[in-house]
Parts: structure tokens; sequence; C-alpha cells
């Protein structure tokens, strides 16, 4: 009878503990559930955006607005080659975007005393407006890109990508590169993109 009970009594300790350890995996799953729920919730909430530090946006009225900063700035600083003056305006801008079709940048064609006078780009690669490329009488840098591949540019939506890299979205989702008959991916150039704005936030940052 002694054994039969010490047999029980290890029978009953060995399902406690067999219990307490099922709760224990219990309360772990239930845990690790709702961070998961918590997760899914904030990317739901966030409308599953990417990271913002690396969602790039400006409007027209932004840009316009530092655009003209900079050539008065740029004016006043003067220089042997500066043809502009507090007569140059903005001419024409055109609007650049990221592969996301957010826009990113301008690249707005001046005029002084009625004379075309260059041009200056702008972008928020760096999550702040800054001028990227300026010219007093050069021309911008996808144009150039596109003669020398020997063709126009287009009026299609013009998509830019960091540094004298453009391109045009073709009907299937990819991008063609100015200059260049590459192709690139949609999924490609979206990483791409991505690494060159984290990137540039980088330097700018320093």
């Amino acid at each position: 009878m002694v054994k039969v009970r010490r047999k029980t009594v290890v029978g009953w300790a060995m399902k406690g503990g067999s219990i307490m350890k099922t709760g224990r995996i219990i309360a772990v799953l239930a845990v690790s559930l709702l961070a998961v729920l918590v997760l899914v919730l904030l990317w739901i909430g966030r409308g599953g955006r990417e990271p913002e530090g690396t969602v790039v946006s400006v409007t027209e009225k932004q840009a316009m607005t530092f655009a003209e900063g900079e050539i008065r700035r740029i004016a006043g600083e003067g220089g042997p080659d500066c043809t502009w003056d507090d007569t140059t305006a903005i001419l024409q801008g055109r609007p650049l975007y990221g592969p996301d079709d957010r826009c990113n940048g301008y690249v707005c064609r001046l005029t002084t005393g009625g004379m075309e006078t260059g041009y200056l780009q702008v972008d928020a690669l760096g999550g702040e407006l800054c001028t990227g490329a300026y010219s007093f009488d050069g021309i911008p840098a996808y144009e150039g890109l596109a003669e020398e591949g020997g063709g126009t540019v287009s009026e299609k939506r013009l998509y830019f990508f960091g540094g004298i890299s453009y391109g045009v979205r073709l009907e299937d989702g990819s991008f063609r590169l100015m200059g260049s008959p590459e192709r690139v991916s949609a999924e490609t150039a979206a990483e791409q993109y991505r690494h060159t704005v984290e990137q540039v936030q980088r330097q700018r940052a320093e």
C-alpha cells in the first residue's frame, strides 16, 4: 500500500509538472500572438506605408518657393559666370517622381531679361528640400542623357532615382533609364531607390 501511494504521489507530481509546463507554453504563445497582433494593427494604422524615413514627397508650392529662394541666394552670391539677377524667374517647372509615384523634386528652367538662363533642380531625397544641381546656361541632366541615347525627352512622367539617374515608366510597369536601353523592374527600382534615399539622408545629416 505504501508503495502504491508513493507511485500515486509521484504520478500526481509528474502530472502537476506537466500541467505547469503546458501553462507556461500557452502563456508564451499568448504573449507572442499579442505582440504580432499589435505589430499588425500598427502596420494597418499606418496604411501599410514604408518607414517614414524613406518616404519622400513634396508639393509644387513647396518646391517653387524653395527654388525661388535658392535663385535669389545664388544670384546674390554672384560670381564671374553668374547670369542670374533679381529679374531671374522660373520659366517652367517639371516635376520629378520616385518609383512610388510620389513627387520628389522639380527641375526649373529659368529666364533672365527674356533670355533662357539655365536651370535649377531641387529635390527632397534627404528629407528636406535641397538644391541638387544648377547651371547658368546648360540644360538639365536628363535632357543631356536623352540626347546621348539618341532620343528626345518625352512628355511622360519623369522619374528621378538620385544622382543623374532618370527614367520613364513602361507599359509593363518597369522603367527605362534615360540615355540607356536598360530596363529595370519595378521591384528593383523601388529597392535601389530606397537605398539611395537612405544614403542621401545619411550624407546630408553629416
